[in-house]
């Protein structure tokens, strides 16, 4: 069993402190495991737009402050999973959290239906477990007037102009702000000059290797273009490599040139050129010939010396391999091992019995506030969020 406790007024504020507890058998479940890092997972479900947030919190934290960026009625389930080993924590929260898009995330927990199956469906997602069966759930309903006042549209699109996504609050928007107007400035003059440089220096290589529809437009305007239209919006692999966007291989229907016209080229017409005109003028064929035996006898010989190389660095290796005593270092991971299993045994048992056992309901509704909480609890961090609530305003997305 898990529980959920939180201010349900009619209209509530957008930044919702919301505290748990969890069942003496869920404890129990999780102990007989061995699971070292339990969480609660949170599904965010808004009334008209399903599925708008998750959020991942360590259990034993008991409280977490919920920010909700749109206005009406939401619906937060809950459950409780943790990582298939402690190896697969990283790759636990990305299967979970990851986002297809600022509105989506890759994994649902949602059937057809739109109803939360957050159980079953994140069993089955890889490297996460899931205690089976433990489900709730809690409505809050948002009022529209707690929301901040939106700044004026040229102060978002300066202040918002290295970011993709909107700030989430007054915080988010104040700390962009800051940027803004001290650094960001001399940036932007700074990046615009570099990518006139570099895009002049784009169009150039291009004009020279022949490319057609070169485009200057996003040389003038380095904000509203993209590098890429410089050769009509392609990568410039797709373009440089292709035989059909090229003067000198094909016409402007398409049509192969022949393999002569290639020699027109500018890159590789004007080193030939410079080279022939130097080594007929002072007379250096046979110096022409003698470096090019050379180069040959040199890759000859190089390739022999690397050859003999490898071979006796393999022998030595093998012969170190066969003196190395094998069972003296089975041995030792053997014995690092059991006290690697010991020192986890040791550490979870006191997890258990001073800090998770501090989540287990005890019947009572719990009030939702870091007051409340155990002495261990009233962390600097979740302090740190309850002021940030009262200051810090979150915007209304949408």
């Amino acid at each position: 069993m898990i529980k959920l406790f939180a201010d349900t007024a009619e209209q509530s504020e957008p930044v919702v402190p919301i505290r748990w507890c969890i069942s003496k058998s869920v404890l129990d479940t999780l102990k007989d495991r061995d699971v070292a890092e339990p969480f609660l997972f949170l599904s965010i479900e808004h009334e008209n737009r399903g599925e708008v947030d998750r959020r991942l919190i360590r259990l034993d934290q008991m409280m977490e402050y919920l920010q909700f960026n749109h206005a009406g009625k939401h619906t937060v389930h809950a459950t409780v999973v943790y990582p298939f080993t402690d190896e697969h924590s990283s790759h636990f929260r990305n299967n979970i959290l990851t986002r297809n898009s600022s509105t989506s995330f890759i994994y649902t927990v949602y059937n057809l239906g739109g109803k939360f199956e957050g159980s079953s469906r994140l069993s089955q997602l890889p490297c996460v477990e899931v205690v089976l069966g433990e489900e709730t759930s809690l409505d809050v309903n948002i009022g529209q007037e707690f929301f901040a006042k939106e700044p004026p549209a040229w102060l978002r699109g300066w202040v918002n102009l290295w970011y993709e996504y909107a700030p989430r609050d007054q915080c988010a928007f104040r700390r962009r702000m800051i940027l803004a107007f001290t650094a960001q400035p001399p940036l932007v003059m700074l990046w615009v000059l570099l990518f006139f440089f570099v895009r002049t220096l784009y169009a150039s290589m291009a004009l020279l290797w022949g490319v057609r529809g070169v485009k200057l437009a996003p040389i003038i305007h380095p904000l509203r273009d993209d590098t890429n239209d410089v050769v009509g919006g392609a990568y410039a692999r797709q373009v440089f490599l292709s035989a059909n966007e090229n003067f000198f291989t094909s016409d402007k229907r398409g049509d192969r040139r022949s393999g002569l016209f290639i020699l027109l080229h500018p890159l590789i017409l004007a080193p030939l050129a410079t080279a022939t005109y130097f080594i007929s003028r002072f007379n250096l064929w046979p110096l022409v010939l003698l470096g090019l035996s050379g180069a040959v006898a040199g890759t000859v010989v190089g390739w022999a010396l690397t050859s003999f190389t490898k071979m006796v660095l393999r022998d030595a290796k093998k012969e170190k391999k066969e003196k190395t005593p094998t069972l003296t270092l089975a041995q030792r991971k053997y014995w690092a091992r059991r006290r690697a299993e010991e020192a986890r045994a040791a550490a979870l048992e006191e997890f258990y019995t001073t800090e998770l056992h501090q989540v287990v309901c005890e019947g009572t509704p719990l009030r939702a506030a870091v007051s409340a909480l155990p002495k261990s609890r009233q962390t600097f961090t979740l302090r740190f969020k309850e002021v940030k609530a009262k200051v810090c305003r979150p915007f209304a997305h949408g």
